[in-house]
């Protein structure tokens, strides 16, 4: 049994003002109970296509390692409090501070996930058994992932995405 919600991240252009460009995408999962008693992961898969506007002219093509990724905004019915967010996505994106020349999102495994760490698919959020009896119905899992863009020279152009989350059973 799983649960699966796919969202657009629209539009994210970096902004020259020295502020970062964010987007927050919201999603709501209705989790049925017989997969809320036993515990369940939940999995972020993405994609990116960057499509040019006009040649370079010294800038360079946006990434997705460019555009960070965190969970912001995080709440579940239940009495389930055995929640944990995988490591590397448990971060405020839009308050990292990178130094000139260096990558402002590293990666989840030097704790600042990007946009290219979901594109194979990765757990991002395990949520404990609730007890049974405690819901009835559904568990509604709500969550906020927000994507950045650090201000940067990049090649004009216009890019798109989907993520989608999938709720399943932990292994």
């Amino acid at each position: 049994m799983a649960v699966t919600r796919s969202a657009s991240f629209g539009s994210l252009v970096p902004l020259g003002l020295g502020a970062p460009s964010i987007v927050a995408v919201p999603f709501r999962l209705s989790i049925p109970s017989a997969l809320a008693v036993r515990g369940y992961r939940l999995t972020a898969v993405s994609n990116f296509v960057f499509s040019p506007s006009r040649p370079a002219d010294g800038g360079k093509s946006i990434a997705a390692s460019d555009i960070g990724v965190g969970l912001a905004g995080i709440t579940l019915t239940g009495a389930n409090t055995d929640l944990a967010v995988t490591p590397g996505f448990d971060y405020d994106p839009a308050a990292v501070r990178g130094a000139n020349g260096s990558s402002h999102y590293a990666g989840a495994a030097a704790g600042r996930a990007n946009l290219a760490d979901l594109m194979p698919g990765r757990d991002i959020l395990r949520v404990g058994r609730i007890p049974a009896g405690s819901v009835r119905g559904t568990a509604d899992l709500n969550l906020t992932l927000k994507l950045v863009v650090q201000p940067q020279f990049l090649t004009p152009g216009g890019f798109s995405g989907m993520i989608t989350l999938v709720a399943a059973e932990s292994r």
